[in-house]
Parts: C-alpha cells; structure tokens; sequence
C-alpha cells in the first residue's frame, strides 16, 4: 500500500533524494508483485471490517421501518452513508456472493445456479478478501456465509485469506421437527421454530463471538509488530435466513399485530406466470408441525402471513443483537476511528407482498438491499443518505478505493477488469470528487426459472440445482429511478444466453412497475397499485426505452 509523504520546509537537496529513494521503493513493490504476487507491507492503512448478512431487506429501522428493532445497524447508519437504491445482481445465495465477492457479474462469471464457482471460469481472478491480502493486510480472515458455502471449495482457503486462524465455517441444523405431512418437507426451509435454548447455540451468536476474536487477534499482532498493518475482516452472518430458529426471548418482544399482513398479498394484476416463484416448496411448516399451503393464486391467509412475518421481524433482531456486539468490539478495542465498515444484504426478500414469501425473483423486495458504509476519516459522509442507484458488484472496488488500496490487480499486476463501479465519490462529496464518478442512470438484475413452462406449480423452479444449459427462461431486469422493468426470455442453452431476437415482441412476458418516490420504507406502498403496467398504452414510451438499455446491457 502507498503512503503520501508530506515534506515542509527541507532543503531541496533533501527533498531530491528523499523523493529519489520514494520512487525507487515504488519500482521495487510493483516489479515484486508483478513477478511473484507477493503481499507489499499496507503500514498504516485502513482496517476493513465487511458485514455480510443473507436475506436482509431494507426492513431496518434506519430505513424508516419504525416496527423492526434494529438500533446497533440503525446506530452504524446515523455515524456512516446510507444507500437508499443498492441493488443485487441475482436475488439467491451462491450467485449473489460470487457475484459481489469477485465485483463481478453473473453473467461475466456464467453462474446463475448453485453448481459451478468462480474459480472454475475466472481461475486467476483475484477476490473481494485476496485483494486486500495481496496489498499487505494481515490479518485477512472471515467465517459464515461470505462466499457461500463450498463455492469456491473449503471457502477459497488459502487462496483469498492469511492463515493465523482457520475460515469459521457454516454450520446449523434445521428445525427440530419434521413434517410426514407434505412429500419433500423438511426443518430447513420455510419452517419457523423460536427456541428456549442458549444463545451458544446458535450459529450468529457464535459467528459474532468468532469476529470478536478475529479483532481481538488483529489488535494483538498490531501491538507486537514494529510496523503493525491494517486487518480485513469478513463476518458472513445468517439470520433472518430461514429456518427462523431463533431464540425465543426475540420472538416474545413482537407479536402477530406488530408488522400486519401484507397490503397486496395477490400477485401483481398483469404480471406473467413466469415471474411467480414458491420457492423451495409452495407451504410453510410451524413448530407444532402445522402446515400451511399456497399457491400462484392462492396465498396465505392474513393470520398465517401474520406469524411469518413476526418470525423475521424477530430473526432480524437478533442479527442486530449479534451485529451490535461486533461493532462494540471495534469501539472497545480501539479501531473505530481507523476501520472501514460496511453493511449489506446478499439480496432481499419477500414477506408475502405480490404472494411472494422467499428471494428467487427480480420483484423489488427482492433485488433491493440494505447498504451501509461508514468511512470515519471522512466525517462529512457520517449520518449521510445516498439515493444514488448503485450495485453490490460496486461494494469491491468502492471499498477498495475508501480503504486507499491500489486498484484491484491480478497477482502478475495486471489490472482487473471488473464489473463493478468505484462509488466512493458518494461518500467523498458527490459528483466530481473522485475521477470518473458518474451517477448510473441504470442498475440491472437478473434471475433465472427452470420450470419447464410448467409455473401453476412453481416449486424449485428457480433453478437451484440446474446445470446452467438447462435454464429453460431469464428473466432480465432494469431499475432506473421511476421503473423497473423485467423481460422475460426464452434460454438458449448453447450460447449461454436469452433469445435476444424475441424481445422486440416482449418474449415470454414483461413487466413494468412504477416506483417514483420509492424511497425502502414501505413495501405495501410500491409498486404504485401492485400492477404491471406493461401492456398499458400510457407508459409504451418508458417500455421501449427501458427494454432497450436492458438489451444494450445485456445482449452481447
């Protein structure tokens, strides 16, 4: 990592050789990382903490959802930047996370299912964590659900991390239950289960106390080196992903009337088939083995859909209780004011608005997530709202200009051709204060079905264990600040692509929402009326011009 040298009144002579020795120094980390990869010393850079949660929402309290109980990430927002519009590139765990731990797209890495990783179509690239381990930090460690679990293998260790502690892996049982009511149940997915157990059971519980540990290392190797480097740390935490076993005493602080049922539980009047998901299974499993069912047309009904989302609200706190122990950690030991920290969901998730009760689609509630960014030197950013529409693909290489790291290379020096945007400036001061900030217009989502035309079932029909040849439609997806716009496509399993050709005349289905003024505070608000406007005369004009930035994007 480069440090600026600030010289006052010195002889110029001085000043000669003492900018002679920089450039020679200079010569020398870039000619050794470009021959061997080696890690160049980081002395005095900026600590890297990522907070990386699955299935988080904007159903945060500091995205003005008053009913969630979420102070230690509503205190992280009021103290760093707040992104209104972030956006995943796939709305599932596997893509979404190599997608955003490599700044990547899913298309640039052919992985829209859960078989492949990216080390078998980009073997050489460097990762979200291999970066800051090739630019010296030390230590670079992480656990949970960052990469998702054996994509990479064995979590992409050693390659992307340094080795003072092993990677923590993922681990936890289902629900205790199982249901012999419904072929294909089980105590994993779609079950709710609030437990009376103690919190060392339970896998964030002892996610935070493994990053407390790692914080606890990094201040340690820090007091004891002569030259102490900057750490980069990555928690992957689970909750509110389901099962929703969580400890009892965060289910009690709601109740079923503390988030209502969803305003628009039907899905959106003129949406197409295709566009419906039920994810792993069209029911819901409850402790006492109680099973609800429901369907394209059918959803639940508002006392079940009551309990569900009262089972997240509750998961969602205890994921801040958890989270608020790690940043205490950082305050406690010292690093707040040295420490970049951010905060993002993989995805989003639906709590029945449209009948949608999982990720799995390009529906808003799914594409949109929470992104936090507090930069602490850079005090005009604290307590900062950002409306900007930005990516998860552009967490890497923002993050990794915020912490002042090179420009993301491969070993051999080379630059890396990421997807992703440097959105820095956002923090910085806005447009024009980092070179080449532009605003985007356009942020772009996608997300796959794999259900043979057949969507009145529309279980396991997003794909999960397809080889990618067998998606059978895609569903590409365009937001800018009024619209999102989804078209689907039949798949052209040889070329890896949708069947561009069909578009003009709307593919397999469109759809088009309206979301001016849609700010994440209100799912039941937006889309405007809860219908697609695709076939309507009125809004033709933002249809084809929306269909055609995504076909500019996408069709390669």
């Amino acid at each position: 990592k480069l440090q600026f040298l600030y010289l006052i009144a010195v002889p110029q002579c001085t000043y000669q050789i003492v900018m002679a020795l920089a450039r020679a120094a200079l010569a020398v980390l870039l000619c050794g990382a470009g021959a061997s990869g080696a890690s160049a010393p980081a002395v005095g850079g900026k600590n890297v903490l990522m907070i990386v949660v699955d299935d988080l929402r904007t159903q945060l309290g500091a995205y003005g959802h008053k009913e969630s109980a979420t102070p230690h990430i509503d205190a992280l927002a009021e103290s760093g930047t707040r992104f209104t519009h972030a956006y995943c590139q796939q709305a599932v765990c596997a893509p979404s996370r190599a997608s955003f731990m490599t700044g990547l797209r899913p298309d640039s890495l052919q992985l829209w299912t859960f078989k492949g990783d990216f080390r078998q179509s980009h073997p050489d690239w460097t990762s979200f964590p291999e970066h800051f381990k090739q630019s010296g930090y030390a230590p670079v460690l992480g656990g949970g659900k960052t990469f998702h679990p054996n994509h990479p293998r064995n979590y992409d260790e050693p390659r992307s991390w340094t080795q003072e502690r092993p990677y923590f892996d993922f681990y936890e049982p289902g629900c205790p239950h199982n249901s012999t009511e419904e072929p294909g149940a089980n105590g994993y997915t779609h079950s709710v289960c609030p437990s009376d157990k103690p919190l060392k059971h339970f896998f964030d519980h002892m996610m935070a106390e493994h990053a407390v540990s790692l914080l606890q290392l990094a201040k340690q190797e820090q007091a004891q080196a002569n030259h102490p480097r900057p750490f980069a740390i990555f928690a992957g935490f689970r909750r509110p992903h389901l099962p929703w076993q969580i400890p009892l005493k965060f289910y009690d602080m709601f109740t079923d009337a503390s988030l209502p049922p969803p305003a628009h539980p039907h899905v959106p009047e003129g949406m197409p088939d295709v566009a419906w998901t039920c994810g792993d299974r069209c029911s819901w499993e409850l402790e006492n083995r109680t099973v609800w069912d429901f369907e394209l047309r059918a959803p639940l009904r508002a006392g079940e859909a009551a309990v569900l989302r009262r089972a997240y609200l509750a998961a969602v706190a205890f994921l801040d209780s958890e989270v608020g122990r790690v940043l205490k950690a950082v305050d406690t030991l010292g690093f707040r004011e040295s420490t970049l920290v951010a905060l993002w969901g993989d995805h989003g998730w639906g709590l029945g608005e449209g009948n949608f009760w999982h990720k799995f689609s390009n529906m808003e509630h799914s594409a949109r997530v929470p992104l936090i960014i507090r930069a602490p030197w850079l005090p005009q950013a604290a307590g900062t709202v950002a409306g900007d529409l930005v990516e998860l693909v552009d967490v890497f290489p923002t993050v990794a200009s915020l912490a002042g790291t090179p420009a993301p290379r491969y070993a051999n020096g080379t630059l890396l051709p990421l997807d992703g945007a440097d959105v820095s400036a956002v923090l910085v001061g806005g447009v024009g204060a980092a070179p080449g900030y532009t605003p985007k217009d356009y942020v772009f989502s996608q997300f796959p079905r794999c259900d043979g035309g057949n969507t009145s079932a529309a279980a396991f029909n997003y794909c999960k264990n397809s080889d990618k040849e067998d998606i059978d439609f895609m569903g590409y997806s365009v937001r800018d600040a009024h619209f999102r716009y989804t078209l689907w496509l039949e798949w052209d399993g040889a070329k890896l692509a949708g069947k561009w050709e069909t578009a003009a005349d709307g593919g397999a289905g469109e759809e088009l929402y309206d979301h001016t003024g849609d700010d994440g505070s209100s799912f039941d608000a937006f889309p405007r009326g809860w219908r697609s406007l695709a076939a309507d005369t009125a809004h033709a004009v933002d249809k084809v011009r929306l269909r055609a930035a995504l076909q500019a994007f996408f069709d390669k």
